[in-house]
C-alpha cells in the first residue's frame, strides 16, 4: 500500500493484542514502526511505556 499510495497507511488494531504473548506483541508494535497505529484494547495498562500515545478511554 505504502508503495501505491506513496504514502504510509493508518494501521487500525482491533483488541489484537488480547490474543498475542508478551513476545508476538513486541513484534506487532515493531512492525507498527513510527507510522500512525489506532489501536483498541480493554487493557488499561497496554499503554504504559508506549511513547506518543493519546489515550481516549470510554467509560459506560
Amino acid at each position: 500500500m505504502e508503495k501505491i499510495a506513496e504514502q504510509k497507511p493508518t494501521l487500525l488494531l482491533d483488541d489484537i493484542f488480547s490474543e498475542l504473548d508478551h513476545e508476538h506483541r513486541e513484534v506487532v508494535m515493531k512492525a507498527a514502526g513510527d507510522q500512525q497505529t489506532i489501536i483498541t484494547t480493554a487493557d488499561p495498562h497496554f499503554v504504559e511505556g508506549l511513547k506518543k500515545v493519546e489515550k481516549i478511554e470510554l467509560k459506560g
